[in-house]
């Protein structure tokens, strides 16, 4: 072992161990090869070079999760929905509420989309994307379903969205949750997304403890716990042990020294 240190102040086993450049946060890519790191450690040193607030490394690092996982807990969330590919593929894009929204109406209830109805989709397409009220995703799907029962109702009378195929409405509300599930991944922060969580978590306990019971058409039978999936976030189905990451990320004190957040975080990775 060695104790001599260079002229910034470090030994040579501390510049072995990348000591160096988890203080200083100027990364060399050529010299965090040579260092004892391990990959995942490496890139997650990389992701974080040149960030010089705390909160701003917890979010990056966070994120970074959610993205590299974000396909895995997709599929997963296909499966238990039993949802079709094709929905899936419409649910990942950009436009992709607005693509569900207006094809439904106009192959499936066979509308006319005029610019009166084509506002009232935009209208609501933002209304769900911003989340002022900060709803978990169940709530604007259920904002969405009232929307199409609602636009049904006004152009073929009352009841009429009781006439709608079941299995259609189920993957169109299926897929609209998966949308907004990824929409919020993409542009919320680490922040956002976890208190969105903690209520879902919330929520599905208090349904578990007391289920609802809505009301019933005529043939329905009643089915306890059944609103408890719709209530589980995205962010659940993402692996165990990178979902363990997470949880020790948000256990690390926010108020240190950038140096040292910097040097616990890259040893999560270990």
């Amino acid at each position: 072992m060695s104790y001599e240190k260079d002229s910034y102040g470090f030994t040579y086993d501390e510049r072995i161990a990348g000591l160096n450049l988890l203080m200083n946060g100027k990364i060399n890519k050529i010299d965090l090869l040579a260092t004892k790191y391990n990959t995942e450690q490496q890139k997650t040193i990389l992701l974080i070079s040149g960030l010089s607030e705390n909160k701003d490394i917890k979010n990056t690092v966070i994120k970074e999760i959610f993205n590299n996982n974000l396909d895995e807990a997709i599929n997963i969330y296909t499966q238990k929905e039993n949802l079709p590919l094709e929905y899936v593929k419409i649910a990942k894009l950009n436009n992709g509420l607005e693509i569900l929204l207006k094809s439904f109406l106009k192959n499936t209830c066979f509308f006319t989309l005029d610019n009166k109805i084509l506002l009232e989709i935009d209208n609501l397409i933002k209304y769900v994307y911003t989340n002022k009220d900060n709803h978990i995703t169940y709530y604007n799907v259920k904002n969405i379903q009232i929307f199409l029962h609602k636009c049904v109702e006004d152009k073929y009378g009352k009841n009429t969205h009781l006439d709608l195929d079941k299995q259609t409405m189920k993957h169109i509300l299926s897929s609209a949750r998966l949308h907004l599930e990824i929409h919020m991944i993409n542009y919320n922060n680490h922040f956002s997304c976890f208190d969105l969580l903690d209520k879902s978590i919330k929520k599905r306990k208090k349904e578990k403890k007391k289920p609802s019971r809505p009301k019933l058409l005529k043939g329905q039978k009643y089915v306890p716990y059944w609103r408890i999936q719709h209530f589980v976030s995205i962010i659940e189905y993402i692996p165990s042990n990178y979902f363990s990451k997470i949880e020790k990320i948000n256990k690390l004190k926010i108020i240190q020294s950038v140096q040292n957040y910097r040097y616990h975080i890259v040893q999560i990775f270990k």
